[in-house]
């Protein structure tokens, strides 16, 4: 059965205060290259470190536009949302976002869906990987994390989270991954979607200087 594409993802737009919003808070193994990109540029596969968005949500349906290949996501590649206690380093391989229970997450590479460090379920449902570029959809009103990519929706990862406010984080344990993460806006849910919406059309474009990340040769 098909996921339901929430009909608020057509009617996203960038509120003046949210347009400056950024990666502000991570562990030492990971080094923030501009606003919306972090490099692991930590030594070794024997932790997982993690990067933290400045603003935490408490309300309002919100787009993150996320860019991490998948050539660089290594044996964990955790991304999701959790509280500001949510730790952004741990000893070991792990699902670092969904480990505890103030982070809700998915494993990128194992497929997985995590709270308190255990499984919710497979996700996304047919098992294939994500893409190198993919969406992820936050209901701050319902407490519902949703993931999708330009041609596809994959529904809810985690629902029905109690918690406030949220903040979008993601983690590595690969040395020289690059993960990107970019604020795409509110959803209106008065505006009125299109009559034949397209999904995978549903964003404006971006200027390609947001993408533009600087060489990092420096290591932990």
């Amino acid at each position: 059965m098909c996921a339901v594409i929430p009909s608020w993802i057509y009617t996203v737009k960038v509120k003046p205060e949210f347009a400056e919003d950024k990666f502000d808070s991570f562990s030492d193994g990971i080094h923030r290259v501009s606003t919306n990109t972090v490099v692991r540029f930590r030594t070794g596969h024997f932790d997982t470190d993690a990067a933290r968005w400045s603003r935490g949500f408490t309300s309002g349906k919100h787009v993150f536009e996320i860019v991490y290949p998948n050539n660089q996501r290594g044996t964990e590649a955790p991304v999701g949302v959790g509280l500001e206690s949510a730790p952004l380093w741990v000893k070991g391989r792990s699902c670092l976002i969904g480990s505890t229970a103030d982070s809700w997450g998915i494993c990128l590479r194992s497929k997985r869906a995590f709270h308190c460090g255990k499984v919710q379920k497979k996700y996304p449902l047919h098992q294939r990987p994500l893409p190198d570029t993919f969406y992820m959809y936050l209901d701050a009103d319902s407490g519902n994390v949703m993931f999708g990519s330009n041609v596809e929706f994959y529904g809810s990862a985690i629902a029905n989270i109690s918690a406030r406010p949220l903040y979008p984080m993601i983690g590595s344990c690969m040395q020289g991954s690059t993960m990107t993460m970019i604020y795409r806006g509110e959803g209106d849910i008065n505006a009125i979607p299109p009559e034949q919406p397209v999904y995978g059309q549903h964003l404006p474009a971006v200027p390609a200087a947001v993408y533009q990340v600087q060489q990092v040769t420096e290591v932990y």
